[in-house]
């Protein structure tokens, strides 16, 4: 072949040989470039298999656009009927020949399995299963970018099987154990093949060995790698675990999603641990799909509210302790009043609303209530001075708008609540295009008006102009007013499609890129919603403009540590965009509980206590604010201030499940059974039953209300957790037959789930239960385990105990006593809200309760409980 040419393609030099055929360089004369050629040998281009397998090998690899991927230019015939496909060349070596001088250095190897996972994970998603993953056919270019190539026996999902029956492809090392035998394989054979790469960068061993083929295949499927710990010393702990997960011989055991693979790998990658100030650099999409769910009780399921729809979003606040404000520089902006009786120009009010007191949030040396919590009084009844004493400001502002056309009318005005005096009132009269120095002009008489230093930075973002498309601002307002005020998904899906017309129609709209990329990502984070790679590339790209536009941007700030807490978890990162949106934005009570929540994930309690209570003084009647600020004193013990934080959420939002809680805060805190059973009672009656649904489990089985459970479950056999609650209420009261019926369906009800949704660690805690009700030991702790695994305490303080609990109640019903109590005395060791009350009452541990070791535990933390 060397010289001939083929086609306009002259053939240079041979590359390789591989079963499905000879690779050669190439020199395309037409282009000028040099590319591979792959041909399939003449006596298997007869063969219509071996034929139909390469040509899905060029379908497969060029519907597939990722920089991990091999590109292909063509795919064509020789006059010999010999056929042949067209790829870029690259200069680099194969993992193979990297190491065969040594293996590799552990971050240099962890790079390289990213980008490579990072890349399968493309094919995935597109239904391509690549089937023959090998260090032979991953090439490191020498800038160091991965290339995965040969799809040769891709095969693309639901598409005829092209191989013969019993006939096994890929190469026998790299094989996973149901590819050996001949079964049909899912996207998780690609995942062992990934873990044969890994291991043998770090050993330059495969971990499986043999003389032949065949026992090469019989140790893959009856013996067990050698651990990379026993092999080489340096490789952390965590990145041996890794490796036996994707090397797991059960598929259903193995990582279920290779996004789950990159996540951990990412873990493991060295970083700095100091906090970083300066600007981060956006990061490579993990095309990672968490799944929001509502947490199991104990837990409240409105935090998951807190982190969607209400807290995460709103920038203010300040990274440092600001200088105590007096009443006088203490201002809430009260919700517009539409003049005239529109209101299709509702979304136009709240806009100024919110740019404005946006504005005027800039300002450091003023106090200003955020506007969650200014919003109920929309419409209200309440006078001035009621309100700013709920509010705790010595000033309001109250204002109206009207448009009509191209012109605006706005009428504001300040009083000092104190003295009911007008500090300062204006009507403005303007074109609809005059609306931002409206806006700036508000903003600056405010400041004026109470005495507030304004500094040079303060005035330049003040007088910024978003856009100067006044059609792409009137899309964005209506995509806000739409973020807003609808927490369904509909609304989150118009918002995001509204904010997208608004960059269409300008290019250059900073603040609309960052809106856009802040609810793609909070929509792709909800499974039930959108968790789809086009929505999160979206989002990405959103934030990609963002930043390229204006990175110093609050807002876009803000969306990058969107991206870190909901998409890649990690709490760290956010926290330092938090905090560059903070420098920016200091009025947000929001944000504030935003950090405090994160600092409670990272474990960082002193942090977290501080900023959650900054963030409740500037939003006291924010969603769930309250509540938030009791979690953080429940857990540190504190029943008092506990109790005193719910209450004022009770009030504040009565309508809302926080009643569940306050009954978990008299048990937990004050063994109070009788108290507890009469908040349940009153929250279902003012609350609703629906609400309470998650929440009363954990109450009724610690107060043994075992028929009130199944009483207040019965009305929704719609729940995922219906079966299980009455199954386990059955099981207390010793009617096995019963429990068994309500366990079994239970058991299938989370399976499901585990398998639908296998990064939610509750459903395998839930699995876990449902199996011990049924006597079925080992599968009960494994499942358990698992959810223990998926969140372990070093990475998340905040949702990891109530894994060990379950796990907890678990070993205790299939009577490893032992082990529970392990769990048990963790639980009592961290911050939680799990005491002493908890072990004399709780029906869980009754096996226990004469074990010396239990009695023990109740002693010595009795005494330190006081």
């Amino acid at each position: 072949m060397i010289g001939k040419t083929i086609s306009h393609y002259k053939i240079l030099e041979k590359l390789g040989e591989g079963g499905m055929g000879a690779i050669y360089k190439a020199e395309d004369t037409k282009l000028k470039r040099v590319v591979a050629i792959k041909f399939l040998p003449l006596d298997l281009s007869r063969d219509k298999d071996a034929k139909k397998r390469f040509i899905h090998e060029a379908q497969a690899a060029s519907s597939l656009q990722h920089h991990n991927i091999y590109t292909i230019h063509e795919i064509d015939e020789t006059d010999e009927e010999q056929i042949f496909i067209v790829m870029d060349c690259y200069e680099g070596k194969t993992i193979e020949e990297k190491v065969q001088k040594s293996p590799l250095d552990v971050d240099e190897a962890l790079d390289i399995i990213i980008q490579t996972a990072q890349g399968l994970d493309k094919a995935h998603q597109s239904k391509i299963i690549h089937r023959d993953i090998k260090s032979a056919n991953i090439i490191v270019t020498t800038d160091g970018v991965v290339k995965i190539v040969d799809f040769g026996i891709a095969k693309l999902a639901g598409q005829t099987r092209v191989t013969k029956d019993g006939t096994s492809l890929g190469t026998a090392s790299y094989m996973s154990p149901e590819q050996t035998l001949g079964k049909e394989v899912d996207h998780r054979t690609d995942i062992w093949s990934l873990g044969v790469v890994l291991y043998e960068m770090l050993t330059g061993l495969t971990p499986f060995q043999g003389d032949y083929e065949q026992a090469v295949v019989y140790s893959i499927m009856n013996e067990e790698q050698k651990p990379l710990t026993g092999l080489r010393v340096g490789i952390p702990l965590e990145l041996d675990r890794i490796v036996n997960k994707a090397l797991a011989k059960d598929p259903d055991e193995r990582y279920q999603h290779l996004d789950e693979l990159i996540v951990d790998l990412k873990h493991v990658k060295k970083e700095p641990e100091k906090e970083k100030t300066e600007t981060q650099v956006r990061p490579s999409p993990p095309e990672s799909k968490p799944v929001w769910k509502q947490p199991i009780p104990i837990l409240i399921s409105a935090f998951i509210l807190i982190v969607i729809i209400a807290g995460l979003l709103i920038f203010g606040g300040k990274p440092d302790e600001p200088a105590p404000v007096t009443s006088d520089k203490s201002i809430a902006i009260l919700p517009f009043k539409v003049i005239g009786d529109s209101k299709e120009e509702e979304y136009f009010s709240d806009g100024m609303h919110d740019d404005i007191l946006t504005q005027v949030a800039k300002i450091h040396d003023l106090k200003v209530v955020s506007r969650t919590s200014v919003m109920r009084y929309k419409d209200t009844d309440k006078n001035m001075k009621e309100i700013a004493q709920e509010l705790g400001v010595g000033t309001i502002l109250e204002g109206s708008v009207r448009r009509a056309g191209e012109k605006v009318r706005v009428i504001a005005q300040l009083i000092n609540t104190k003295t009911d005096e007008h500090l300062w009132a204006e009507t403005y009269d303007r074109d609809y295009v005059d609306i931002f120095a409206i806006q700036t002009d508000v903003a600056e008489n405010i400041a004026l008006a109470l005495k507030a230093t304004l500094t040079p930075d303060e005035i330049s973002s003040i007088e910024s102009i978003p856009t100067k498309n006044m059609e792409a601002y009137d899309y964005y307002l209506k995509g806000k007013y739409y973020w807003d005020n609808y927490a369904d998904r509909e609304g989150n899906m118009l918002a995001a499609e509204l904010l997208e017309k608004a960059v269409e129609l300008d290019p250059d709209f900073t603040l609309a890129y960052a809106w856009i990329a802040i609810v793609d990502f909070v929509l792709y984070s909800n499974i039930f919603w959108d968790s789809t790679p086009e929505r999160l590339e979206k989002g990405m790209v959103a934030l990609e403009q963002a930043t390229r536009l204006d990175s110093d941007l609050p807002e876009v700030h803000g969306a990058q540590a969107v991206y870190y807490a909901l998409i890649e978890k990690n709490q760290k990162k956010a926290i330092i965009d938090y905090l560059k949106a903070l420098e920016g934005q200091p009025n947000s009570g929001e944000i504030n509980l935003e950090i405090g929540r994160s600092y409670m994930v990272l474990g960082e309690w002193d942090k977290a206590e501080r900023y959650l209570l900054k963030g409740y003084e500037l939003s006291p009647h924010g969603m769930n604010n309250a509540w938030l600020v009791s979690v953080y004193y429940g857990r540190m013990r504190d029943w008092r201030k506990a109790e005193e934080y719910i209450d004022k959420a009770i009030a504040s939002l009565p309508d809302e499940p926080y009643y569940f809680y306050k009954a978990l805060i008299a048990f937990m805190g004050y063994g109070d059974t009788e108290k507890a059973s009469r908040i349940i009672e009153e929250g279902v009656q003012f609350a609703g039953k629906r609400g309470m649904f998650t929440f009363r489990f954990q109450v009724d089985i610690l107060s043994r209300r075992f028929q009130e459970l199944l009483d207040a479950v019965e009305p929704f056999p719609d729940n995922d957790d219906y079966f299980l609650y009455k199954g386990i209420a059955h099981w207390f009261m010793r009617q096995k037959d019963q429990a068994t019926i309500y366990l079994d369906s239970a058991r299938v009800v989370h399976e499901r789930l585990a398998q639908t949704a296998p990064h939610n660690s509750d459903n395998y805690s839930l699995l876990g239960l449902a199996y011990a009700g049924l006597g079925m030991k080992e599968k009960a702790i494994q499942a358990a385990k698992k959810a223990v695994e998926l969140e372990p305490l070093n990475k998340n303080a905040y949702w990891a105990p109530p894994r060990h609990m379950w796990l907890a109640y678990i070993y205790s019903m299939v009577g490893e006593y032992d082990k529970a109590l392990d769990e048990i005395e963790l639980l009592l060791s961290i911050p939680y809200y799990f005491t002493t009350w908890d072990l004399k009452l709780n029906p869980f541990w009754d096996p226990m309760r004469d074990h010396p070791r239990f009695k023990a535990l109740i002693a010595k933390y009795e005494e330190d409980e006081g």
